[in-house]
């Protein structure tokens, strides 16, 4: 019975979050005074040590966090190794967690912007931080193109995979069919 609660309260150091823990580098500080193999230590963003980094992991399972360590569930299953940075997640999360209303958010399932992005009526495509892809042509809502090649073209550049970058898109950045 005894070994059954030691493991008990194991699991509950390395897996529970801190709810306690008033910032990031408080969680981390008192989890390295009680750490296990395989337990969760958390990442602390590099400009303030007090605030939870983007994405954090357990294993090869990321996930996205609010700034203050709140798991955002729907950007929760993000493959390890993948460069998300959650910012769209993370804006829609203090969006709703304000209540207010107006603005629709479409993030992809990695927490980043999705490769189209929406302002009334009009259209466009845009980098994985939301910032908008000015060699593209902007569309009505209606004949909105979903981008895929802009997206595939500028991810190819920036890993610098061989043959992608080649990629030829049309003027609202769907591929040339």
């Amino acid at each position: 019975m005894i070994f059954i609660q030691f493991f008990a309260f194991i699991a509950v150091l390395c897996f529970v979050p801190a709810t306690i823990a008033a910032s990031c580098q408080e969680e981390l500080d008192s989890r390295r005074q009680n750490y296990a193999i395989g337990g969760f230590l958390p990442r602390c963003d590099a400009g303030n040590s007090a605030l939870y980094s983007p994405i954090q992991c357990r294993g090869s399972a990321c996930y996205c966090v609010s700034s203050d360590g709140t798991m955002l569930s729907d950007y929760s299953n993000i493959p390890f190794g993948t460069p998300s940075n959650c910012e769209c997640a993370r804006k829609e999360y203090e969006f709703s967690k304000a209540r207010m209303k107006g603005q629709i958010f479409n993030c992809a399932p990695d927490g980043t912007y999705s490769p189209t992005r929406c302002y009334g009526s009009r259209c466009f495509c845009v980098y994985r931080n939301g910032a908008r892809m000015q060699e593209y042509q902007d569309r009505s809502i209606g004949q909105a193109s979903t981008c895929a090649c802009a997206r595939a073209k500028d991810d190819a550049r920036r890993s610098r995979v061989k043959g992608q970058s080649t990629l030829r898109c049309a003027k609202d950045g769907s591929f040339i069919q």
